[in-house]
């Protein structure tokens, strides 16, 4: 009801005192958002329970959407009751408010010292330096059972880095980047042990006789990265396109207010590849012949910064090909292994 408040306890495995917080309707999401993602940086057993009451007034239905359905020795009921009463409503067993079963994040894995400075010096140079977003300034690093990975991006370019190594335990978690290289590079020895402590919210770093603790970044504020899929792929010819984009980057415009104008329109089709750039005042068009003909065709305006970027990857990789994938809003490159 309009004149009536939601009184939120949490209880959290571990810290001493739960906070308790009163709150109008129009902030109950936030407010839980908030609740749950701070407490479980308190828990040292993964448990956080929430208990729901009206201020005044009974329940006269369950909240909007569906609950999440516990495990049966977790199985909790939602019964009308009067603030005070506090019963558990429901039990959540990990920060993602959806799939209670999720595997904790215990992140352990162990990857040679260069090959981990190597692509970190290549990731960073996409995280942010100047966004509000704390995440964003950070490296994510994730462990699964296909890999290692590394991701970093400041909103309008992202990169995802492959990383050798070995996954003692599957998990993820965001350091500060430019910190992570600095450490990176004055690590001894050739193995490199990373382990994150959720208690203590840092991760863990050991090679040879030095130990490193650094404190984690907020994961949930880490954007999500699109899966390059196989369908609607172009192979284009990776020198062609290098030397391509060297002639007409400088004309692109660096004015952010214009901000279509700081993107270069590449187009292939057939055996052409075309790049134009402007900043208004000058205009910059390469046309490049290409050996073969392509398979397929795409159009994109991209930011000048990215294909410079490219560019660089291209270089060092020294790759003969690279795939670009064209969606609605976004453009994707693949050379290498590593994905921009």
């Amino acid at each position: 009801a309009e004149d009536k408040k939601l009184e939120f306890e949490v209880e959290v495995h571990g810290a001493n005192v739960p906070p308790t917080i009163e709150t109008d309707e129009q902030r109950l999401q936030q407010v839980l958002k908030n609740l749950l993602s701070n407490a479980f940086k308190f828990t040292d057993s993964g448990g956080v329970k929430l208990r729901v009451g009206l201020a005044e007034g009974r329940h006269d239905a369950a909240p909007a959407g569906r609950l999440p359905r516990p495990r049966a020795q977790r199985r909790a009921a939602l019964i009308p009751h009067r603030a005070g009463s506090s019963p558990v409503v429901h039990t959540i067993h990990t920060p993602y408010d959806g799939d209670l079963d999720q595997v904790v994040n215990e992140m352990r894995l162990s990857t040679p010292r260069d090959a981990l400075f190597a692509q970190l010096q290549t990731v960073t140079r996409a995280a942010s330096t100047r966004s509000a977003v704390q995440a964003l300034s950070g490296v994510q690093i994730l462990a699964s059972g296909s890999g290692i990975e590394l991701r970093a991006t400041d909103m309008e370019i992202g990169l995802r880095v492959p990383l050798d190594g070995e996954v003692v335990r599957e998990g993820a978690v965001v350091l500060p980047a430019r910190l992570l290289v600095d450490v990176v590079r004055s690590l001894p020895g050739d193995s490199v042990t990373l382990e994150l402590r959720a208690a203590e919210q840092d991760v863990e770093i050991v090679a040879g006789a030095a130990t490193f603790h650094i404190r984690t970044l907020r994961l949930e504020d880490f954007p999500p990265f699109p899966e390059p899929e196989g369908d609607g792929r172009v192979q284009v010819p990776g020198p062609a396109f290098v030397a391509t984009v060297a002639k007409v980057a400088r004309s692109a415009s660096r004015d952010e207010t214009r901000p279509v104008l700081t993107g270069i329109l590449v187009s292939a089709t057939g055996d052409e590849l075309r790049m134009v750039a402007t900043d208004s005042y000058r205009l910059s068009v390469k046309e490049t012949k290409l050996e073969a003909p392509l398979v397929g065709s795409f159009e994109a305006n991209v930011p000048a910064r990215a294909l410079q970027e490219l560019s660089r990857i291209v270089g060092q990789a020294a790759e003969d090909e690279l795939s670009v994938a064209v969606w609605t809003n976004q453009v994707i490159f693949e050379a290498g292994g590593i994905v921009l």
